[in-house]
């Protein structure tokens, strides 16, 4: 098969310059976050040299998320649509 036969056909909404940049933008944000999670969790462990520090680690880095969730689960399920997206 040629490779001029392989194309592959992209989303309409990459067809918009900012889009584009949106995307690239939350690719190399999440990067970065995967990025300093590993790092904070090496310099803990090469500080303490205890896995239990580092499973705590993770755990602080996991709970605000666990925490959130929760709370803006509850606030979808409990107040109106409209309110929550500050739409008129």
């Amino acid at each position: 098969m040629a490779l001029s036969s392989m194309r592959v056909r992209l989303p309409v909404a990459f067809t918009f310059r900012e889009y584009r940049l949106f995307q690239a933008d939350r690719l190399l944000a999440t990067l970065a976050t995967q990025m300093q999670s590993v790092v904070v969790g090496w310099e803990v462990y090469d500080i303490t040299r205890q896995p239990l520090a580092l499973g705590y680690v993770g755990l602080v880095q996991f709970l605000p998320a666990i925490g959130l969730s929760l709370l803006t689960g509850h606030t979808a399920d409990r107040v109106d649509r409209r309110k929550c997206t500050g739409s008129p």
